[in-house]
């Protein structure tokens, strides 16, 4: 059986997750002088889409610039955040009566091709996704101010607003 714990941890994934896709879409709309075709664009789009095109811009727009290298490591690094999101929103837990302790199982068919996978998950793993994805935040603000001194990213700096108290 899930704690509070466990759900409050899983709830702030998913608060902390939208904020960081925010921030993609702030980051993305300040490249754009009309900050509204830029909602547009993007309006639906996944968090993947978002970042190729901000990967296309940081290597095209921001040629020979600190903030192109910066710009391309928050992408890879929010990457890698969304995967370890996916693996934790798209799986089932199962309760194994230990408090604080589940078991994670992720079923896939690609390739035609049925394939399981379990896992022993713990609390512990939650609360790090919600600190990473914090510091991605707080990184896209940062980056967003590095960004601006280019002259090229005309957007507003980011507000940064991750789901809020203890996990």
């Amino acid at each position: 059986m899930w704690t509070t714990d466990e759900l409050a941890a899983l709830g702030k994934v998913v608060m902390n997750f939208t904020a960081l896709d925010a921030c993609a879409d702030r980051l993305l709309a300040g490249f754009i002088s009309e900050s509204a075709v830029a909602e547009i664009i993007v309006a639906g789009e996944s968090i993947t889409w978002k970042l190729e095109k901000l990967d296309v811009i940081a290597v095209e727009h921001l040629k020979g610039s600190e903030a192109k290298e910066t710009l391309l490591d928050w992408t890879k690094a929010t990457r890698l955040l969304n995967g370890r999101r996916n693996q934790m929103i798209h799986s089932w837990f199962f309760d194994e009566g230990n408090i604080g302790s589940l078991t994670r199982m992720k079923a896939s068919t690609r390739g035609g091709r049925w394939k399981g996978q379990s896992e022993p998950f713990q609390l512990d793993q939650v609360q790090e996704v919600v600190s990473l994805l914090t510091q991605g935040i707080e990184a896209a603000h940062t980056l967003a101010q590095a960004l601006r001194e280019t002259g090229q990213w005309h957007g507003d700096l980011l507000v940064v607003d991750s789901a809020p108290g203890p996990v």
